[in-house]
């Protein structure tokens, strides 16, 4: 097997076609570059150089050929280096990242990608649209290296989270709604309301998820639809449904003092009654 060595030697012989200059420019011994070059000749069964006291080195037929190949070899060895050092310090390599949608519309998903794109030139990213529980599988079977998603009380074994953006809690109502005249409303004035979220009530921990389990602990859901709560971020196709049940969205903000003077309530009322 041609070692990096052999090729480099010799590569420097044919180019300077003198041995104590090759050996001075490759900082090394002129006799520790002859025993390589001639190594390389014995593995090859075949002479390289022409040597002559009286003179100039010169590439035989065989020298020549294998000249421009152990070139390009050499740059191939150095260039897979390279890619190696990069990816050991993250700065090459493949990236598989999954994102849902309210991270575009959020801008959360550009402004990360602008941020992480200098000094990472080498890296290749792909971005792929999952909902939550699609990522967290793909994160778990190693089908993606990392995902933009909704938090979760409890994450498979292996997936590790950290929070990069919050929003604000927010109800949207319809402007003729009676609580639509505050300043803030409070999770009390919501009582008995009927909620729509941008996010179906099966898919598990999602957004929507968590509104229904407070609504079972609070709230006593009627028929009727009197209130939209989603985020912040107002999708399109909140807005057709806004518009479809003919709500005209009014962002108000939640009390979280409220919010949580409420649920401890409840959980007394909970622990009298057992």
């Amino acid at each position: 097997m041609l070692s990096y060595r052999q090729l480099e030697h010799f590569v420097t012989v044919a180019q300077e076609l003198h041995f104590s200059r090759a050996a001075d420019k490759l900082g090394v011994a002129q006799s520790a570059v002859s025993v390589q070059v001639q190594q390389l000749e014995q593995q090859l069964g075949v002479r390289l150089l022409q040597r002559n006291k009286r003179k100039p080195i010169t590439l035989t037929d065989a020298g020549e050929l294998l000249y421009e190949e152990a070139v390009a070899v050499l740059r191939h060895m150095e260039r897979a280096q390279q890619i190696g050092q990069l990816a050991a310090q993250g700065m090459s390599g493949h990236v598989k990242l999954g994102y849902i949608s309210s991270s575009v519309t959020s801008g959360v998903l550009a402004r990360m990608l602008t941020q992480f794109r200098p000094g990472h030139e080498q890296v290749h990213m792909q971005v792929l649209a999952m909902e939550t529980p699609r990522q967290l599988q793909a994160l778990q079977q190693g089908e993606i290296d990392a995902g933009l998603l909704r938090p979760r009380r409890r994450y498979p074994e292996g997936v590790k989270a950290v929070i990069v953006h919050s929003e604000p809690f927010m109800v949207a109502l319809a402007e003729n709604h009676p609580l639509a005249r505050h300043e803030s409303i409070s999770v009390a004035d919501l009582r008995g309301r009927t909620f729509m979220a941008p996010q179906g009530i099966n898919g598990g921990e999602g957004f929507a998820e968590v509104v229904a389990r407070l609504g079972d602990l609070v709230f006593a859901f009627p028929a009727v639809l009197t209130a939209i709560l989603l985020t912040a971020d107002r999708t399109p196709h909140v807005r057709e449904a806004a518009n479809a049940l003919d709500v005209h969205l009014l962002n108000k903000p939640l009390k979280p003092a409220a919010l949580r003077a409420l649920l401890a309530q409840w959980r007394a009322t909970r622990l009298a009654a057992e």
